[in-house]
């Protein structure tokens, strides 16, 4: 199937592309902020290359999974947010003592790095580091916080991801179940 030609979002500003989505799919353009182009152009493709809006795909959605669920067993720790942020926050200063730094100085001198590449939780705050436009402890404190942030996100995706997951909130009691399989 051949996608629609979307050539002409790109010559919209973003108010435009916030008014157009907002006449194709009122309740997506709700979500979207205007400054975020990128899914602006996104979500107008989307109906374009699928004759229908998200809000209706998404209403119209089922999960069907490519194997029993009855066979497959899913393990999910679930450790306190406290301590999940303690645990993020010291890995953090650990990647910097082990050399995150020189990491991205020795990318950028190799490679061209691309824009999607260089947004990376930790190596945007780095590059901005290296430009002089952030001091070392911001950086760190913002890749802590990006990573925190992440970490918040995967854990609502996982938890309404699967409605058969199975929830243990130590490492210890984790372990024991999976050795006694």
């Amino acid at each position: 199937e051949e996608e629609t030609d979307n050539s002409d979002l790109e010559k919209m500003d973003n108010h435009q592309l916030h008014e157009l989505l907002k006449s194709l799919d009122e309740k997506e353009a709700e979500k979207i902020h205007e400054n975020n182009r990128k899914r602006l152009i996104r979500a107008i493709s989307l109906i374009r290359n699928n004759d229908s809006n998200k809000t209706d795909m998404l209403a119209k959605q089922t999960h069907s999974y490519f194997y029993p669920k009855e066979e497959i067993r899913i393990f999910y720790l679930d450790i306190n947010r406290e301590t999940l942020y303690e645990n993020i926050n010291r890995r953090v200063v650990q990647m910097m003592e082990d050399g995150l730094v020189d990491e991205v100085k020795n990318l950028l001198n190799k490679y061209d790095l691309s824009l999607t590449a260089r947004q990376g939780i930790g190596y945007k705050e780095v590059i901005s580091y290296l430009n002089n436009e952030i001091g070392y402890d911001e950086c760190v404190a913002l890749i802590q916080k990006r990573t925190r942030n992440y970490a918040k996100r995967q854990v609502t995706f996982f938890k309404n991801q699967f409605d058969y997951l199975e929830s243990y909130s130590s490492k210890e009691e984790l372990i024991s179940l999976i050795k006694s399989l």
